[in-house]
């Protein structure tokens, strides 16, 4: 029997590296793409396309991550056939129903909802957007099912294949679009399209490897409802909240600016501040891998009543997010100045997209910690605080915008995360009962951040850069990349003199081995 649970662990835990490599090349994938399309779309582009993006996204990660994760264990928790195929069949016709209702509410209620977000020439962008509702359904159940049956490869290669498809689509489509009429609507009409070219693509990757099910009916249909909709909205929720909050600037921002300024500058100042977007996906990285990493494991000793292992994995992952949230926040807010020159050609609205950034730290601690308390079964009281947020973020951007502009829109998210991560760690705290880390390893934390941003502002922006090498993308480029290794190499140098995670502890992270070998490193170098 231990030999059986040991084949499963193993096997598990290849498909789970699998599914993190993947999504660590779609996270990578999603955030870069950005760059190139406002390139050539210009900010008043960008703002067409993230206006709508939100609906977009909010579709592809609750159904392909959240309901797909949701049916999995559904299924899996099924003790004969029969009853995993009446899971599986009450879960197709769900979500069959809510992608047609959703296909039918974007098609009738687009113009409705253009004129809501205050630009009455989304109309056919949000029509279009539509169509990808009606991919919701083969997507979700045929991941669900292959994962319940421990076949993830198929599953990692549709995800990044999807990103693929879709990220070509887009910047070919805007780069045909662009040359031909300049048009920055109908180049984000095509991007639209890339999203539903890729969840095809998706759909007939999952088919060629479809799941054995077939569809028995079952008169507990309603209770299998009820459960798929409660995991699946708990499972991705804390992947959702930034979703949430970007649809929330959509019906709100450019509303209030085309009060207060021309119409082409609202655009514009909108799409710089959307700029922020591609900043924060770059710098959770570490906290989305971690929480695709190590969470599992996580689960797998509390299931196993392994509790000292469990909570040494829980203590590492609120340690490594830490750290790494605060370094990538205050590194990138440090280079953001030459980053977003580098990027974007030009730097308007530093504090909006500086306060934006901020947001890195927050959620680099909200994530896993999300994580973990699904993995003990606490999924209440996060889907109650990120539904109360959303609300909260209504208000403070209604309030904020007109007084700040896009400043109160950064300031807005950024302090409903502030509530939202005080809410979790405090919750977390007295589900967990114990101290996460000690007094030192903040101490340590802050102090190895200082002396980063001691050494890396006198290098960007006192030394006179600009008339040894000038003020263009290509110098903008020098400092950035010089910056944020130099940034990086002081970082870990500070705080690996003072190890606060130990050598073997950095084994269990992707790309672990590396960072263990340079803290031996620092540390043999240290004792010279």
């Amino acid at each position: 029997m231990n030999r059986q649970n040991d084949w499963s662990m193993q096997q598990f835990m290849k498909g789970a590296s699998i599914l993190t490599l993947a999504a660590f090349i779609v996270k990578i994938l999603s955030a870069t793409y950005r760059v190139p399309f406002q390139n050539m779309v210009g900010d008043a582009g960008f703002y067409t396309y993230q206006q709508v993006y939100p609906l977009l996204g909010i579709f592809g990660v609750w159904t392909s991550f959240g309901f797909a994760v949701a049916l999995s264990k559904q299924i899996a928790d099924q003790m004969t056939r029969q009853a995993k195929q009446e899971v599986y069949t009450s879960a197709v016709i769900l979500l069959s129903l809510i992608s047609v209702i959703l296909f039918i509410v974007l098609q009738g209620g687009a113009s409705f909802l253009a004129h809501w977000m205050g630009d009455d020439q989304l109309t056919p962008l949000i029509r279009a957007s539509s169509w990808m509702a009606l991919c919701m359904a083969p997507i979700a159940t045929m991941k669900g099912a292959a994962q319940a049956e421990g076949r993830l490869t198929p599953v990692a290669i549709s995800n990044v294949v999807e990103q693929a498809v879709r990220v070509s689509v887009v910047i070919g489509g805007a780069y045909i679009v662009m040359r031909t009429s300049s048009n920055v609507y109908e180049a984000s009409h095509v991007a639209v399209y890339g999203s539903i070219a890729g969840g095809v693509m998706a759909i007939l990757i999952l088919w060629m490897r479809k799941p054995s099910m077939s569809w028995t009916y079952t008169s507990q249909w309603k209770q299998h409802w009820k459960e798929l909709l409660i995991l699946s909205i708990s499972f991705s929720a804390s992947s959702l909240i930034l979703l949430f909050y970007q649809l929330v600037d959509s019906v709100t921002i450019f509303n209030v600016l085309i009060k207060i300024m021309p119409l082409q500058e609202a655009m514009e100042l909108k799409g710089v501040y959307d700029r922020g977007q591609p900043f924060v996906q770059l710098g959770i990285l570490v906290a989305t891998t971690l929480s695709l990493a190590i969470v599992p494991l996580i689960a797998h000793y509390e299931m196993a009543k392994t509790e000292e292992k469990a909570r040494q994995f829980t203590t590492l992952t609120f340690r490594i997010a830490f750290i790494f949230g605060l370094a990538a926040t205050v590194g990138l807010v440090l280079v953001l100045e030459p980053l977003n020159i580098m990027l974007f050609r030009h730097n308007e609205q530093w504090l909006a997209l500086a306060l934006f950034i901020m947001q890195i730290f927050l959620l680099s601690l909200v994530l896993p910690l999300t994580a973990i308390l699904q993995g003990k079964g606490k999924i209440a009281f996060p889907i109650i605080i990120f539904g109360g947020s959303v609300l909260i973020k209504y208000g403070l951007n209604i309030w904020l915008i007109p007084h700040y502009q896009v400043v109160g829109a950064s300031l807005s998210s950024l302090l409903t995360l502030c509530i939202v991560t005080i809410c979790m760690v405090f919750y977390f705290q007295s589900i967990v009962q114990e101290r996460m880390t000690t007094t030192r390893f903040y101490r340590i934390s802050v102090w190895a951040t200082m002396i980063m941003g001691m050494v890396v502002y006198p290098y960007l922006y006192i030394i006179p850069w600009e008339k040894m090498i000038g003020s263009g993308r290509l110098a903008a480029t020098f400092l950035t990349l010089t910056g944020a290794m130099l940034g990086a190499f002081v970082f870990s140098v500070s705080m690996m003199r003072h190890p606060i995670i130990q050598i073997r502890e950095w084994y269990v992270l992707p790309f672990g081995r590396q960072i263990a070998k340079w803290q031996l490193y620092v540390q043999k170098e240290d004792k010279k």
